[in-house]
């Protein structure tokens, strides 16, 4: 039951922050770039980033902790939940049921998800809607 917690919450965590960035990034691209060109390359720019800080911080915490433990971490994140943390435990499959932060997929696994999500709808733009130079 836990585990199935944790991969749906950490799925919602990294759809979630990865539509929040395309929107916001949209946004950007349509007042200061030339639109879907632009934020195609913001998209790829930011996921990257995001990509890097992830694997950056997955291998920070692998350095820390004993070789017993697996590659995938699930823990411990501070106890702080982010602003949107809350919401989405009202969401189909998790409505009525918690975990507290520290039982939860690390922030770092998320990170590092979320870079490839952001850097695959990149991808998406150009290839299926056809989206370049």
């Amino acid at each position: 039951m836990t585990t199935r917690l944790r991969v749906l919450e950490a799925f919602y965590w990294v759809v979630a922050v990865a539509l929040l960035l395309t929107v916001g990034l949209t946004v950007l691209a349509f007042i200061f770039g030339d639109g879907w060109l632009t934020l195609k390359y913001l998209l790829f720019v930011v996921g990257f980033l995001i990509f890097g800080v992830g694997s950056w911080t997955l291998w920070a915490r692998s350095r820390k902790r004993p070789t017993i433990w697996p590659s995938v971490d699930v823990g411990p994140d501070p106890d702080d939940e982010l602003w949107f943390e809350p919401r989405l435990w009202e969401l189909p499959g998790l409505r009525g049921e918690w975990l507290p932060p520290r039982d939860r997929v690390s922030r770092s696994v998320k990170t590092f998800l979320t870079g490839i999500a952001v850097l695959a709808i990149s991808y998406v733009m150009e290839t299926v809607f056809d989206v370049a130079v």
